[in-house]
């Protein structure tokens, strides 16, 4: 059995971490009870989320960024009108350099996400190629009618150093990019800059 849940519906803005499922299996076509060898068996299937955070979204031209705090977590939501890569980098000192850089992909049923430093003004390379840890972790990805939205966490101190330290309620400067294919390597199409606060 296959099925998909919308990632934000009317009951819960969005999964905010891979969520608990719980799934029974009766015999025959009965979902609700049926009889079988003398034990009676349910066809039930619970998703549950646990600690639904409120997201803060805001939108720089036709990108959207959604986050959340959460056990020292920050549960990122982010999308552009491209069936390309999307990216977000959190505290550049100048153009991209020193910022924690996440960008990633949708590639049929696979999401990939990359955890990057921004070794120059206009240059990153993945953490690990670097010496460092990637600390990413993937939640969700789609690519729809020309726009893909990544859903995935980081933690606000990694401990990595190619990674930035993150403060809940600090202001912080973001950075927004993305590029016509999947070719994380490939210059951005569009890039804009924000401040959000955490």
């Amino acid at each position: 059995m296959e099925f998909h849940r919308p990632g934000r519906s009317a009951d819960i803005d969005g999964w905010p971490k891979p969520a608990r499922i719980v799934i029974f299996v009766g015999d025959g076509e009965c979902m609700m009870r049926k009889t079988y060898g003398g034990m009676i068996a349910f066809l039930v299937l619970i998703a549950v989320a646990e600690g639904a955070k409120e997201w803060t979204t805001t939108s720089v031209e036709e990108m959207e960024l959604a986050w959340a705090v959460e056990d020292g977590e920050l549960l990122l939501r982010v999308s552009a009108p491209t069936a390309g890569w999307v990216a977000v980098g959190f505290e550049p000192s100048r153009a991209m350099a020193d910022a924690n850089i996440l960008i990633g992909f949708v590639d049929g049923s696979d999401v990939t996400v990359e955890d990057h430093f921004g070794n120059g003004m206009f240059s990153h390379r993945e953490d690990l190629s670097l010496g460092g840890t990637a600390d990413v972790t993937v939640i969700a990805g789609t690519e729809s009618d020309g726009r893909t939205e990544l859903e995935f966490s980081i933690p606000l101190d990694s401990g990595d150093e190619f990674d930035r330290v993150l403060e809940e309620g600090r202001l912080t400067k973001v950075i927004l990019a993305w590029g016509s294919n999947d070719n994380v390597g490939r210059k951005h199409r569009m890039r804009h800059s924000t401040e959000i606060t955490l």
